[in-house]
């Protein structure tokens, strides 16, 4: 069975701030409890803009991360410490490595995960400078703040911006 993502917010261009058109879609599977996959069809846009070297995007539900295959609430909860490699409910899924490899990418991602969110609530969200000079960590405080759904809208932030994570092996 597949099963058709589909939106009702209108995409724009993280280069340009075009509005992008519709172009294909795109085959794309999740992991789910037990070994199963689920196969998703993801709509993919290209930007309306002519000049804009921008490439094809991917229209990911929340509940996707760019290039993981799990659920990002799994990711979430491996890094937060709710699930780990004991417990009987994850039990093959995912295995310890896949685990230790989400804190890797997410622990060698920090320093990027704090410019990015402070460029974007400086250039997108309008903030003050006073936000870019924060001493703290924005990272350690909004996933107090945003405890349920932190790591999805660090995500969102990111890649809508047209900024990225470095993978790690």
């Amino acid at each position: 069975m597949v099963f058709l993502i589909e939106s009702n917010e209108q995409p724009i261009c993280p280069k340009c701030f075009m509005s992008l058109n519709p172009y294909d879609h795109k085959m794309r599977h999740r992991k789910l409890p037990g070994g199963e996959k689920q196969w998703l069809l993801i709509p993919r846009y290209k930007c309306n803009n002519e000049n804009c070297e921008c490439v094809i995007h991917n229209a990911l539900p929340d509940f996707l991360l760019p290039y993981k295959h799990y659920q990002t609430q799994d990711v979430q909860d491996v890094y937060d410490d709710v699930v780990d490699e004991s417990d009987k409910d994850y039990e093959d899924y995912p295995c310890e490595k896949t685990m230790k490899l989400w804190k890797k990418w997410i622990k060698e991602n920090i320093l990027r995960i704090e410019s990015m969110i402070r460029s974007v609530g400086y250039r997108y969200l309008d903030f003050s400078t006073g936000f870019l000079k924060y001493q703290g960590s924005l990272f350690g405080e909004l996933r107090k703040r945003l405890h349920s759904c932190w790591l999805h809208t660090m995500i969102r932030w990111i890649y809508n911006s047209g900024g990225y994570l470095n993978a790690v092996y």
